[in-house]
Formats: structure tokens, C-alpha cells, sequence
């Protein structure tokens, strides 16, 4: 009885919060539509059809406050099953915006299903984990391949679209996992992954490779504490290099020194995965497929960028790196809105008052670039 009326309970807090935002949100579009002298009715205005979802977001959640939370727990798998559904039903016959099909329209109306993904994936992840009462580690590899796949196969529905922004926003599941024991090297490994994916795109691959070599080797210095076997080999790289060089000057492979560098890399680590295997070193053989990952990724990104990216995913990632990239073109949206957040200063230029976005330098600045007006 005692769980039933846990469940039930208002969590008034997260509620204020939830008003709070939606307060602000509409505050903000407002700001961002609203022209001095306007005669358009209000309801026809960006902020005035927001008002009326607001109103009918704020029924409806209210309704659904009403029914008992065992409701959600018991058609948790099958509201997930009707998302993951629509989802396939968005790649067969979805509408097509802004270079990703994402959308379905039902008479005047458009839905995004990825949107409701996101909350059927969490109403099933709360179930399952609830449930099952999940230990993250690896005598649990079933609890865990089955956590993968509730989270993974909304995400490749997803990317299929492709939409990749909606996508990384299931990355947030992670600290949700996080909190519930999973360890903290995942998160570690998410940051490295994304690090070396910008630097790859930026320094020679020569320097990252020998960069995240000399990483791995001061990580097993700090991990396995035996000066002896750190020693064994940082001289099996060395004499490794040093044979591979040899044979390409003896034999006229005339290979470049970054494939040299590479193979020696891969070689020492794989030697010592097995022998950390062997000597049952848990540590040092996670931090060896932690860095052959991130080598594996830092090799695949050019084919990433070039194949898998679509062309406004690969403008979108210049830009970021060199906004002088055609200005008046690619290169302006982000350019106008570094304009627009440096002319308020840190205090802002005032409710209403922002000349930016008024006078339109900004695009869909009550949209994708609203943070322009806030």
C-alpha cells in the first residue's frame, strides 16, 4: 500500500520547475516575435498558437497526473513498441524537412516521432530497471545487452531519418545510467570519443596517433605499478618501430611513417592486451581496448565525415571550426548569432529590446537560434 501511494505522489517541486520553464519559454518567443506597432491578431502570432499549446499541453498533463502511475508501468513496453513502429513508419513514408525525414502528417497536422520516443524510451528504461534491479557489470551481460537495445534501436530508427541532432540527445540516458551504477569510465570514453573526433579533424593524423600512444603509455604506468613490465613495453614499441623502419629502408616499401607509427601501435597493444589477459591485469586490459577504440575512431572519422555525415552535417562542423567560411552563405547564421550574444553584453540589452533579432540579422531566432533572443 505504502508503494502504491509513493508512486502517486506529486512531486511538487519538479512541477514548479515545469511551469518556471514554460513561463520563461513563452517569455522568450514572445520577445522574439513581438514588433512594436504590429496590428496581427494574436492568435495568428508564433506566440500566440504557442499559448494555445501551452493550454492544452497543461489539460492534458494535468489529466494524465490524474491516473494512477501503475497505468504507465503496465503499457510501459507497449506504447514503446507504438513509437518504435511509427518511427519505421517515419523512413517508409515520412515528410521530409530541412534534409531529414523525420516528420508525419496526419490532415494539417505533423508529428515528430522521435519526440515521443524519447519518452517512451525513459518510461521503459524506469520499468525494466526497476524491475530487474540492475547491477552494471559484466556478470550481468544479459541486463545489459538488454538495456543496450532499449536505448540503441530508437536511436538507429533515428539516425536512418537521419536526424543526428535528435539522436545525441539519447546520449542523456547515460547519467541517468550513471546514477543507477553504471561505472563512470563509459562517460569518460563518450568525452574521449567526441575529443578525438574534433581533433582529427584538425591536427595531422601523425601527431594524434603518437599523442594517444604516449597517453596510453603514462595510463599504464599509473595503472599496472610494475615498473618492469611498463619498461618491457615501452621496449617492445621502440624495437617494434624500429624493425618495421628497417624493413621499409631495406625493402623500398616506401611507406609513409604514419602507417609505421600505426602498426607498431596496434601491434604493442594488442601484445599487451593478451599478456594483461593472461596475468588477469582487469585495469590495464580495459585502458588497452579503451585506447584501440579511440585509435579505431580517430581512423574512421575522415570516412565518417565524408560518407556517413550529409553535406548541412559537414557545413555545420566547418563552420564551428572557421566561421570566416562564406559569410553571407553557410557561414552566416552562426556568424549573426555570435553577433547578436556579443551586442547585449553580459547583462543583455533589455526585454524586448533586442535590435538583432528584431530587425531579422538572426534567422529562426525563435526557433533553432532563440538563444540569441534569450
Amino acid at each position: 500500500m505504502d508503494r502504491i501511494e509513493e508512486h502517486n505522489k506529486l512531486d511538487y517541486r519538479l512541477i514548479f520547475l515545469y511551469l518556471l520553464m514554460v513561463i520563461m519559454g513563452f517569455a522568450n518567443l514572445y520577445s522574439s516575435d513581438y514588433y512594436p506597432g504590429q496590428q496581427i491578431p494574436f492568435f495568428t502570432t508564433t506566440y500566440g498558437k504557442e499559448l494555445i499549446w501551452i493550454v492544452i499541453s497543461l489539460v492534458v498533463g494535468g489529466i494524465l497526473l490524474l491516473i494512477d502511475a501503475y497505468v504507465y508501468l503496465s503499457l510501459a513496453y507497449i506504447i514503446y513498441l507504438i513509437v518504435i513502429g511509427l518511427l519505421v513508419l517515419v523512413i517508409a513514408i515520412g515528410i521530409a524537412t530541412h534534409g531529414a525525414q523525420s516528420w508525419l502528417g496526419i490532415g494539417s497536422i505533423r508529428i515528430q516521432p522521435s519526440e515521443f520516443a524519447k519518452y517512451a524510451t525513459a518510461l521503459v528504461l524506469a520499468k525494466y530497471l526497476s524491475e530487474k534491479k540492475v547491477e552494471f557489470n559484466w556478470r550481468n551481460i544479459r541486463h545489459l545487452f538488454v538495456i543496450a537495445t532499449i536505448l540503441g534501436l530508437p536511436v538507429v530508427l533515428i539516425l536512418l531519418q537521419p536526424d543526428v541532432g535528435s539522436a545525441m540527445v539519447f546520449l542523456a540516458f547515460l547519467l541517468v545510467l550513471y546514477r543507477e551504477g553504471l561505472s563512470g569510465w563509459w562517460l569518460i570514453w563518450i568525452l574521449a570519443v567526441v575529443l578525438v573526433f574534433v581533433l582529427s579533424l584538425k591536427i595531422p593524423m601523425l601527431t594524434l596517433i603518437i599523442a594517444l600512444t604516449l597517453i596510453y603509455l603514462v595510463v599504464l604506468f599509473l595503472v599496472i605499478r610494475r615498473k618492469n613490465i611498463f619498461y618491457r613495453i615501452f621496449v617492445f614499441l621502440i624495437s617494434f618501430f624500429v624493425f618495421f623502419y628497417f624493413l621499409d629502408v631495406l625493402f623500398k616499401w616506401d611507406m609513409q611513417i604514419l602507417y609505421i607509427v600505426l602498426i607498431t601501435a596496434l601491434i604493442t597493444m594488442i601484445f599487451s592486451f593478451l599478456n594483461f589477459i593472461r596475468k588477469r591485469e582487469k585495469q590495464a586490459v580495459i585502458a588497452t581496448i579503451f585506447m584501440l577504440s579511440l585509435i579505431f575512431i580517430q581512423f574512421s572519422t575522415d570516412y565518417a565525415f565524408k560518407h556517413i555525415l550529409k553535406p548541412h552535417h559537414r557545413n555545420r562542423i566547418e563552420v564551428l571550426f572557421d566561421n570566416s567560411i562564406d559569410p553571407r552563405g553557410i557561414g552566416y547564421n552562426l556568424r549573426q548569432s555570435k553577433i547578436a550574444i556579443g551586442s547585449g553584453g553580459f547583462f543583455g540589452k533589455g526585454y524586448l529590446k533586442g535590435t538583432q533579432t528584431k530587425l531579422n540579422f538572426v534567422p529562426a531566432h525563435d526557433t533553432d537560434f532563440v538563444f540569441c533572443t534569450l
